[in-house]
């Protein structure tokens, strides 16, 4: 039996990827897939007429064998796919990274887990990338991102010497991702499901002479190679392959993960079967690519796009609409009939008179009337366009431009949720794509960052707070996962009817907290206190248990009846009831929040957002006050010391 091909020695497997990257692109070419990306690509960016993707058609072109139709085409193509992506891709991700255990160290990771997935996806702009890879889903049926270790990446944190005497630098390293389109990115197109994949391939472009640095043993080799656009021709409608005076070259890298038939997985970095850069274990857990598409189709490897169905009827649009088009360019200059018996020159009309005379007997000029297009044609445009918005699940309110019967705000949110919830299957693989994504940062964080880095953290309370951390503090992140929330939430109008809702319960409290709902759908803010809370009892029920009660204090303002109920939680548990030192610590820190509950003012009452305790609302008896009619009143004793006045003596009384 031959050896399977990754296992073979470097030279042997790069030939063989090779191959099987020509037999993929021989698949897409029969069977017709190619042809569909190259069709949606020159529609997307406009290029309706062309026969290939070049940028030198006009916005107005000539048709026909003589030219005798103006083609001029309204690209409502380009703009449901936006659409599309805006209603899924707009609102700035959820995260929410889950620990291995519930302890409170691992929720504070995965809280440090939440701002360090921010910093890469805002500050460093990743999001961007992903964004990038679901347009090329819209438009190609399928986007990837390619998430990797970039050993170069990140600060400077020492410099080694090398042997012609100068020092190169050593970076701390960083995640990276970039945004692969589908004809950069090969496996084995006879699978069923692309999950099932063993192995892939990716194709970038990069600079010769970084490349030449980095390895310098194949510095020489690396430099003599140009681009053969002869040999790429089928990439270069595509992936712009660069011409032979540049600096960039083609670089494939190839993965196959850990598997019966290869235990330890395989890296090959190469430029061709003699350049080899790296042959080694794959230094992941996963393949690094990850997939978003809009449906699959099934028994293969590709996926479709809903936009694609989207084609004939863009084109029909064109047609008709450069029939309109040319009826006007042609025939808009009026023309006037003029009787051959009217003596009347065209001198005289032309010199725009009041008035013309002419010969009754001979007929008066009239306007030759060209321009007039059958109401049919536009009926049937827009009856294209209404056909457009039904398949794409774009309707009017979704672009802007609702119906006349569409008036109240609770209407228009309706409608434009239900566009959201269309695209709620593509909202789902973009979810998947982001929480793949988030992991992968955690994955290589925990495997490679042994050196501090800076994450800033976020929030009403951390504003303007940064912490720094290695692999080591975000070690009980398992994964991440992506919160979807109501299709209303991602519309202007949803935002609204939101902001409002809380504000009428009462759970807005300031202007500024209404206006970041309203404009950003976040809630954060109105739950950052009561979080904080929860994290507080968690922190000391783990104390407790540890019979840490010196380090549990009770203050003035505490939720008091919250704390209560969620330590009385505690002793639930047989095993807690069986430990008395425990279980006596535990009642006595009740016991603390009970008289400070009691004792406390009702205004830290108030601010906990728990009601007063009876004793602290009890009134105080009025001295001054009178007593209710029928009761009889008490003088009050005198004092001893009070001085009394002489008594005279009562004389007895007769006999």
């Amino acid at each position: 039996m031959d050896n399977y091909f990754a296992s073979e020695d470097v030279k042997k497997t790069i030939g063989a990827v090779e191959e099987k990257l020509k037999d993929y692109c021989g698949y897409l070419e029969s069977t017709g897939v190619r042809q569909k990306w190259l069709n949606s690509y020159r529609l997307y960016y406009g290029k309706h007429f062309a026969t290939d993707t070049s940028y030198d058609e006009q916005n107005i072109v000539d048709l026909g064998e003589t030219g005798e139709l103006k083609g001029v085409a309204v690209n409502h193509y380009r703009n449901f796919i936006n659409h599309v992506l805006s209603l899924t891709t707009s609102q700035k991700p959820t995260w929410q990274c889950r620990a291995l255990n519930s302890d409170l160290k691992s929720l504070q990771q995965t809280k440090l887990g939440n701002t360090i997935l921010d910093n890469y996806f805002m500050g460093k702009r990743l999001l961007r990338k992903y964004k990038k890879a679901a347009e090329y889903a819209l438009v190609i049926g399928q986007g990837f991102i390619y998430s990797y270790w970039e050993k170069s990446s990140g600060k400077v944190v020492m410099q080694e010497p090398e042997d012609n005497g100068k020092y190169r630098n050593v970076y701390e390293g960083d995640a990276v991702v970039d945004a692969i389109s589908p004809m950069n990115y090969f496996t084995d197109y006879t699978l069923t499901e692309w999950d099932e994949r063993s192995w892939e391939c990716v194709k970038r472009f990069r600079n010769k002479y970084d490349l030449a640095a980095r390895y310098p043993d194949k510095a020489s080799d690396i430099i003599e190679v140009k681009p053969d656009r002869t040999a790429d021709d089928f990439y270069k409608w595509w992936s712009f392959s660069p011409n032979h005076d540049s600096d960039l070259v083609p670089v494939f890298e190839f993965y196959h993960k850990r598997t019966d038939a290869l235990p330890n997985g395989r890296y090959i970095l190469f430029l061709n079967e003699d350049i080899a850069l790296y042959d080694g274990p794959i230094p992941y857990d996963k393949l690094p690519c990850d997939r978003i598409v809009q449906a699959e189709i099934h028994d293969t490897t590709q996926g479709y796009s809903d936009a694609w169905d989207l084609m004939p009827l863009q084109e029909s649009f064109n047609v008709l609409f450069s029939s309109i088009y040319t009826n006007q360019q042609a025939f808009a200059v009026q023309n006037i009939l003029i009787p051959r018996t009217a003596n009347i020159s065209v001198e005289t009309l032309s010199k725009n008179l009041a008035g013309i005379k002419y010969d009754p007997q001979g007929g008066k000029p009239e306007a030759l009337q060209l321009t007039q297009s059958p109401p049919e044609v536009f009926q049937m445009l827009s009856m294209i366009e209404r056909l457009m918005e039904t398949i794409s699940g774009v309707n009017s309110v979704a672009r802007g431009n609702p119906e006349s019967s569409l008036k109240s705000g609770v209407a228009l949110a309706m409608v434009q949720s239900m566009a959201v919830q269309y695209a709620s299957k593509f909202q789902e693989s973009w979810a998947f794509l982001l929480e793949d994504g988030g992991t992968k940062i955690f994955d290589y964080l925990k495997q490679f960052a042994k050196t501090e880095r800076i994450a800033e953290m976020s929030g009403r309370v951390n504003r303007g707070r940064i912490q720094s951390f290695t692999g080591e503090d975000v070690n009980q992140v398992q994964r991440v996962a992506i919160e979807l929330g109501n299709p209303l939430q991602r519309t202007t109008a949803g935002k609204v009817q939101i902001a409002d809702s809380l504000l009428e319960k009462g759970m807005v409290k300031t202007p500024q907290q209404y206006l970041q709902v309203m404009e950003t759908g976040n809630l954060d803010p109105l739950v950052e206190g009561p979080e904080a809370e929860l994290d507080l009892i968690r922190g000391e029920n783990e104390l407790m248990m540890e019979a840490k009660f010196e380090s549990v204090r009770v203050l003035v303002g505490d939720a008091h009846l919250l704390h209560v109920q969620e330590h009385k939680c505690l002793l639930s548990n047989p095993l807690v009831r069986s430990d008395e030192q425990i279980v006596a610590g535990i009642l006595a820190h009740i016991q603390e929040h009970k008289e400070l509950y009691e004792t406390q003012d009702p205004f830290w009452s108030q601010i906990s957002g728990e009601p007063p305790s009876p004793q602290s609302q009890a009134p105080q008896p009025d001295p001054m006050a009178m007593p209710p009619e029928g009761v009889a009143q008490e003088m009050p004793a005198v004092p001893e010391n009070m001085a009394q006045p002489p008594m005279s003596p009562v004389p007895p009384m007769p006999v």
